[in-house]
């Protein structure tokens, strides 16, 4: 027992002092030689509860700051098509815990004008498949975006059913929304 809490405050000793330590201890899920990698990209559909369509690319990085070892921990690109062709590109900021079970994303629209196009993410990743539950649409029901918008309690629910990405590319991304453009 003693020789066990003298191995534990041994690694907890060496992973205070380096980043890299921090890193295995906070997010393992980052380094591809530990096995599957949250980071990377990631693709695939969103349905809103109203029928429109869209598909969601995410490109995931590790982040930290030395100040914060603790902080956020993701960085990245998103991109959101539209089933009218619209493309748009949003920044990726959020943080995953160390299993992975417990993702939060936040995606901000690169023009500050049109911030009514962030949006936050909840999701879980289980080594292949990363699972987000959108918490806002920002869009129409018909699935444009309309600046300003105003939105009643009186209408129909429109939001997000959770979204499955897997594994893909760019360009594998981009001909899935040119299929979905109508």
């Amino acid at each position: 027992m003693a020789r066990t809490l003298i191995i534990v405050a041994l690694i907890l000793a060496v992973a205070s002092f380096d980043e890299w330590g921090i890193r295995w201890l906070v997010a393992p899920w980052s380094y591809p030689s530990l096995g599957p990698t949250l980071t990377g990209t990631w693709d695939g559909s969103l349905r809103a509860r109203q029928g429109a369509e869209y598909r969601v690319y995410v490109d995931l990085s590790y982040t930290t700051t030395r100040r914060r070892p603790w902080a956020s921990n993701l960085t990245g690109l998103a991109l959101l098509c539209t089933q009218h062709g619209d493309i748009y590109e949003h920044t990726v900021s959020g943080d995953a815990d160390r299993d992975g079970h417990n993702v939060e994303l936040e995606i901000e629209y690169r023009d500050p004008a049109l911030s009514a196009l962030d949006m936050r993410f909840a999701g879980d990743w289980d080594g292949q498949t990363l699972t987000l539950t959108p918490r806002n649409n920002p869009f129409l029901p018909d699935g444009r975006f309309v600046w300003p918008r105003s939105v009643s309690s009186d209408e129909p629910d429109d939001s997000f059913a959770s979204a499955a990405l897997t594994r893909a590319d760019r360009p594998s991304f981009l001909a899935a929304c040119g299929r979905l453009a109508r």
